[in-house]
């Protein structure tokens, strides 16, 4: 009997345990990354609130450029080091000071470094972001034509039919107007200067307390948020402080990745031409009409891509944020 007993218990046991097993499977978690970026967004907001309260206004300048600074570093790859000074171009020109400069930093070198700033030749630099507390039209305007004179800067020769300007950005802890009149100036100046200087307009203006004003680029039909004015049929004001820091960070990712993919294709470029003699002239092919040589050109345009690569905030931000930016996206017509 007492093994009837014990077979019956091990018997009855075994399923028990295996409900028990299956009950206690931990399911997946799901991490909700725009309440996160949410978080991240209020926390420099309260950094940038605070720093307004020191009495000295350059020294609470630094302070905002120093929480900008921190936070980019902890959710940009290493490869793009924020640095503060001067951009220098192939003609020794220089930049006004930047507040911020994103550079390559695998490859840019500093010509001069100071424990604050330093002097980056321009091939290296690859963004520029100036930050002020309180955006006005004067300051924006200003801080326009500052970034312009940075994205003109004349890269080496080899680089200047080929590469993307390097970035530039306004990033501003509240502004004195509606976000709706930061889109009307990006507007109104989108239709002032000439066609081909559109290309050196400002990417984006963000201000913390409000938005973001970037572009809506019209490509095949298609209408999406770009940074890229070029193509810009409308501008773009997503007003949703709950958003727009995460689409920031993917747009800018976006942008870096695509100056950097273009400045190693116009090196892979260079490389090739002097492998095979050919001219260096500007704009096109010239002189690689041999099959080998366009196939070689073409592989190494996607190995260029592939070095720039940079993993893509949008694919982690939700499957409904596009619904979400639809109902704060508000469009103003610039394109033909």
């Amino acid at each position: 009997m007492a093994g009837e007993n014990s077979d019956g218990l091990d018997n009855q046991a075994a399923p028990e345990q295996e409900e028990h097993s299956e009950a206690q499977e931990p399911s997946p978690q799901i991490l909700d990354t725009q309440d996160l970026l949410q978080r991240i967004a209020d926390s420099l907001r309260s950094e940038f609130t605070a720093f307004q309260a020191i009495p000295h206004r350059g020294e609470a300048g630094r302070a905002l450029e120093d929480a900008l600074r921190h936070t980019l570093e902890r959710h940009l790859p290493g490869r793009v080091g924020l640095r503060s000074g001067f951009a220098l171009g192939v003609d020794r020109s220089v930049s006004r000071q930047a507040d911020l400069l994103l550079v390559d930093a695998l490859a840019c070198p500093a010509l001069l470094q100071a424990k604050s700033m330093g002097i980056y030749p321009i091939d290296g630099v690859i963004g520029a972001i100036e930050v002020t507390s309180k955006i006005t039209k004067r300051k924006w305007l200003t801080d326009c034509a500052k970034l312009m004179e940075f994205r003109q800067l004349l890269p080496s020769s080899f680089l200047q039919s080929s590469a993307l300007p390097p970035a530039g950005m306004m990033f501003a802890a509240d502004a004195d107007s509606s976000l709706r009149t930061v889109g009307d100036w990006v507007a109104t100046r989108f239709t002032e200067v000439r066609e081909d200087e559109r290309q050196y307009l400002p990417n984006c203006v963000v201000v913390l307390e409000k938005g973001l004003v970037c572009y809506l680029e019209i490509e095949n039909g298609v209408v999406k948020l770009s940074f890229n004015p070029i193509n810009a049929g409308m501008v773009a004001v997503i007003e949703s402080p709950q958003l727009h820091l995460g689409v920031f960070l993917h747009l800018l990712l976006h942008e870096l990745r695509r100056v950097l993919a273009s400045r190693m294709r116009g090196y892979l470029l260079h490389l090739l031409k002097e492998a095979h003699h050919l001219p260096h002239q500007k704009g096109g092919l010239i002189g690689l009409e041999s099959e080998t040589i366009q196939t070689t050109f073409a592989i190494t345009q996607q190995l260029a891509d592939a070095a720039a690569f940079f993993p893509d905030y949008a694919t982690y931000l939700g499957d409904d944020l596009s619904g979400k930016l639809a109902d704060s996206l508000h469009r103003i017509p610039v394109g033909p």
